[in-house]
């Protein structure tokens, strides 16, 4: 069955990290942050330990998962 979330998008975006391999060329580190605009509210999505997780996100929960995959750099 599928999410009535997932359905009702009306937006959302995505931040990658890119970071320069030792040859100087920029790659994909493969982490970002997902969000699903609806008209519900807003979704942030994030893979954690093996899962996919969905949770509510305000801008202030929006700015911290930004700030954590900049600190994970």
């Amino acid at each position: 069955m599928v999410s009535p979330i997932v359905t009702s998008r009306i937006g959302g975006g995505e931040l990658g990290l890119t970071a320069r391999n030792r040859d100087g060329v920029p790659r994909p580190t493969g982490r970002s942050v997902t969000w699903l605009d609806t008209r519900e509210g807003r979704y942030l999505l994030r893979k954690q330990d093996g899962w996919l997780v969905l949770a509510g996100a305000d801008a202030a929960r929006l700015t911290s998962a930004v700030d954590e995959l900049l600190a994970a750099g």
